[in-house]
């Protein structure tokens, strides 16, 4: 996986790319070497790409996209909850109004619980001491 910002460098773009060779190299040698995968993948990166099964209740659902549909939420999280969101309102779009980032939460009072706030919405501090 290469983020947005390496690709559109073209300099971070070129050492990212020859950094993922030489990783992926050292990867099958060391596999060559009888190194179990598990071991051999203490080398490769975390921008590595992975199927993820998840299951979860509404409740638990709920705070889940709360959570990492909020625009402070690291990009790629929050792109499998939006493509998870969009599955979920396909089959029920009445639960839309529930998948929303935890700002948004109380309708006709958004306020932001974050310590920096991406300035959507006001920081419940300064609601609470205004």
């Amino acid at each position: 996986v290469i983020p947005n910002s390496i690709k559109s460098n073209k300099g971070a773009f070129e050492e990212y790319t020859e950094l993922m060779y030489t990783i992926t190299d050292i990867y099958r040698l060391l596999q060559e070497m009888g190194i179990p995968n598990e071991d051999a993948r203490y080398v490769l990166p975390n921008a590595c790409e992975t199927t993820i099964e998840v299951k979860m209740n509404f409740r638990t659902l709920i705070h889940f996209m709360n959570e990492r549909l909020c625009t402070r939420a690291q990009w790629e999280i929050r792109q499998m909850a939006l493509l998870m969101k969009r599955c979920i309102e396909e089959q029920y779009p009445e639960l839309a109004k529930y998948l929303v980032p935890k700002c948004e939460i109380h309708e006709g009072m958004p306020f932001c619980t974050e310590h920096k706030s991406c300035g959507r919405h006001p920081l419940l501090k300064d609601i609470y001491y205004s």
